[in-house]
């Protein structure tokens, strides 16, 4: 075969091997079928022809903690065959630049500088700048920008084994100094010196203890590793020093020391242009629904927020964390993560229990079945929209997989054997069904508190009361004044940070001036109600939160925005020279009261007038 048909050949296979591997991710990863095409499209050239690549092909992935970033990457090397040229590091909090420096330079002796796939997980905390973008002292990571810059850096060899090479030398010239003479290697002359230096030299080391010197090589074989280790291009193996050394008198070994220490200061070029480098990170900066962990609002909302993120959102929630020259060397490979939704999950769970039913059949020859309730179990209990697949995983561990052995247990002890068995969701935990075909012969429930269930019970407490009157007066004002229906409102919650909220979205990207007064009324809408309801005297804590957001809203919009009697820019005094005005006379300020006032009037003139909206939905 030519060689132009035998690399034709190579090819072909290769991108069979891609697309196969784009199909088998595909069936394995739930929801990331876009992600998994823009991976693999990505690769596509390096994996063909990795030898024209000049500088290393990097790849971006962005998404919320437990989507499947370092779980995808590493299944996707194995695919296509580099499982043995995958190397992960993980950047979390703590990790040192020296960690990575070793690291890669063993990556690339032992490969040799061919392709190899490198992934750096966690990598928002390699972050140069702090949370006031300020130039953080002793930025980690440099390597790694020399990295996804060129593919090379320049590396020296470690400056604690340096110095053991340094007190070796020492001690040589002391025993040339001392008139000991060298033969082949070892000490020829001057033995007895030579064993007292030697001896006292461990009696320090190792406290009273007396060691009787028997070697008497000039340089330890201990230190022939250490050697091989510091000057790599002048052996071809640590036998090889060894060899060097037993040939050589006292001055001939200092030199060759000399020259080793010499060459491991010399700075080492590290190659590795040919790579493929994956980034994978999570952004909170970019995914802000990721600081909302409350698990009542629905994953379908949190997948559809997800999707408005973009490439120009994801720049811009890291220049909060990185300089802009860093920020260009990760290239405009930016692949965003979705979300899960309720579907995705939906199918994670039905996955998950086909792999138990799996095990099961092929471990203990028993045939499980799983009950719609318990599907609906597992979602309402394990599904935290923004924590992702883990904490989906641990539950359905917990309740359903760590349970296989009393089954089984259960099958023997009530002899059933040749039963299925049948898992269900019930109110008290989980019950399992021994069936002979559909005949019922044995239940067992484990009981089990669901929290979260819980924690969405009704209470029907005064808490409870006063909450929906809250969110009921936040609703109403939605309705009435901005023309916009709720997605969600509840008066108990899993959040243990809440007693309630409202799910009211922006039906417009803007807001105009002449909205501002209204959505500051249903900002302050909680508090009115309860004061229409209660009375005056009666009114709760809780509302903290609205206060602030309805309070930033008319001072933004006045200060920030021009929607206000001024159309400058207007920032608190301070030293540092800018560019922004002062309220100093206070007139914006006041006009923010002013306005504040006026909405918290509207609210509750609209609120008296929908009075009996008000409290049928509250008691509703």
């Amino acid at each position: 075969m030519s060689q132009s048909k035998a690399k034709h050949a190579e090819i072909k296979q290769k991108q069979q091997k891609l697309d196969l591997a784009k199909q088998t991710l595909k069936a394995e990863f739930v929801g990331l079928d876009g992600v998994i095409n823009e991976v693999v499209d990505a690769i596509g050239s390096w994996y063909l022809f990795p030898e024209i690549q000049e500088k290393p092909l990097v790849i971006n992935l962005w998404g919320l903690t437990g989507v499947g970033k370092t779980s995808l990457v590493k299944r996707l090397a194995s695919l296509v065959d580099f499982e043995k040229q995958f190397y992960p590091f993980d950047l979390g909090r703590g990790r040192r630049q020296v960690d990575v420096q070793y690291g890669m330079e063993g990556i690339f002796e032992n490969e040799g500088g061919y392709p190899v796939i490198l992934a750096f997980d966690e990598f928002q905390h390699a972050r140069t700048l702090d949370q006031f973008r300020q130039e953080k002292e002793n930025s980690n990571n440099p390597i790694i920008w020399q990295l996804l810059d060129s593919g090379k850096f320049y590396t020296g060899y470690s400056g604690s084994d340096v110095h053991e090479l340094y007190e070796l030398l020492g001690r040589l010239r002391k025993y040339n100094r001392l008139g000991i003479k060298v033969e082949r290697g070892v000490v020829a002359e001057g033995i007895e010196t030579f064993r007292k230096i030697r001896e006292r030299e461990e009696m320090l080391k190792l406290g009273e203890f007396k060691m009787v010197i028997h070697d008497l090589r000039f340089i330890p074989t201990t230190y022939c590793e250490k050697m091989y280790d510091a000057a790599k291009d002048m052996f071809e193996t640590p036998t090889d020093v060894e060899q060097q050394c037993v040939e050589l008198d006292g001055p001939g070994s200092i030199k060759l020391l000399q020259k080793v220490i010499k060459e491991a200061q010399a700075p080492r070029e590290i190659d590795c242009s040919k790579s493929l480098i994956f980034i994978m990170g999570n952004l909170d900066e970019a995914y802000q629904m990721s600081n909302n962990q409350n698990t009542d609002i629905s994953a379908d909302d949190f997948h559809l927020e997800s999707l408005k993120i973009n490439v120009p959102d994801i720049k811009k929630a890291l220049e909060m964390r990185f300089r802009q020259e860093q920020i260009a060397r990760l290239g405009n490979n930016h692949i965003i993560y979705p979300a899960l939704n309720r579907q995705n999950f939906e199918e994670i769970i039905r996955r998950e229990l086909n792999k138990i039913a799996d095990k099961a059949r092929s471990h203990f020859d028993l045939e499980l079945h799983f009950h719609a309730s318990l599907n609906k179990r597992l979602y309402l209990e394990g599904v935290y929209p923004t924590h992702g697949t883990r904490p989906l995983f641990t539950t359905i561990y917990h309740m359903v997989h760590s349970r296989l052995g009393k089954v089984v247990h259960e099958l023997y002890k009530h002899k059933l054997i040749g039963c299925s068995v049948q898992f269900e969701g019930h109110v008290k935990g989980i019950l399992v069904r021994f069936l002979r075909g559909e005949e019922t012969c044995h239940t067992v429930l484990f009981e089990q508190v669901f929290e979260l269930n819980k924690l969405r019970a009704e209470k029907r407490d005064d808490r409870q009361a006063i909450t929906a009157v809250h969110e009921s007066g936040h609703v109403v004002l939605a309705v009435v004044l901005l023309r916009t229906l709720p997605k969600l409102v509840c008066s108990v919650t899993s959040d243990t940070n809440s007693n309630g909220f409202s799910q009211i979205e922006k039906i417009r990207e803007y807001t105009s001036k002449r909205e501002i007064l209204s959505r500051i009324a249903m900002l302050l809408g909680g508090l009115i109600a309860e004061k229409i309801v209660f009375g005056e005297d009666y009114i709760t804590d809780g509302s903290s939160l609205d206060i602030k957001r309805a309070t930033h809203l008319a001072t933004s919009a006045l200060k920030e925005e021009g929607l206000g009697s001024a159309n400058g820019y207007y920032d608190v005094e301070s030293q540092t020279p800018g560019f922004s005005l002062f309220d100093n006379d206070y007139r914006l300020n006041g006009e923010a009261r002013e306005l504040i006032a006026a909405a918290a009037g509207l609210a509750e003139e609209t609120l008296k007038e929908q009075e009996k909206l008000l409290l049928h939905m509250a008691n509703y």
